[in-house]
């Protein structure tokens, strides 16, 4: 029989008003106040002790639930920031960052990098962010669509500076959403 304690209980000797802390989830043991004579107790626990320990009251998942809640929180995490970044940089660039997407300048994120060199620290973007940014933007439903031969690509400043080639466009619509 394990006897190392699942719950670890305040004694009344110190009168501390602490929680149970979890140990392990074999046998529970609570400490005994040393006035009270040392003879084993078999009762079991009452189940008010059990009130604040959450993971006690939990429902059990499947590892497919598990893992489906786990990416669906993944996935909303990257559109939540996506979204911030995109407010960002929609603001620092509202010409060339569009709820309605235009086809972008090829190399853009060089000139976002060098343009990032000379921000102060507070508002610098890391290139990994930018990149990030760059690839949720360009793989959007509505990039896509905005993206045919012959359309105009803007630069940061809106500034139309070349058009979109059909050698551009077929890799381009093979990237996965």
């Amino acid at each position: 029989m394990n006897t190392r304690p699942l719950l670890t209980l305040p004694s009344s000797a110190n009168k501390s008003n602490t929680a149970p802390s979890l140990k392990t989830k074999d046998v529970v043991t609570p400490s005994i106040p040393k006035n009270v004579s040392s003879a084993k107790t078999t009762s079991k626990p009452n189940s008010s002790n059990f009130k604040d320990n959450k993971e006690a009251s939990k429902p059990s998942l499947s590892k497919k639930e598990l893992r489906s809640l786990q990416i669906k929180a993944a996935v909303e995490k990257r559109i939540a920031a996506y979204n911030e970044h995109f407010r960002i940089f929609s603001k620092q660039y509202p010409k060339c960052f569009l709820v309605q997407p235009r086809p972008i300048a090829v190399g853009i994120d060089k000139l976002l990098f060098a343009e990032q060199e000379g921000k102060p620290v507070e508002e610098m973007s890391s290139k990994r962010t930018i990149r990030q940014f760059l690839f949720w933007y360009t793989a959007s439903k509505e990039y896509k669509e905005a993206l045919k031969v012959d359309a105009s690509r803007i630069d940061l400043q809106g500034n139309e500076v070349e058009k979109v080639t059909l050698e551009q466009l077929n890799p381009a619509l093979k990237t996965p959403l």
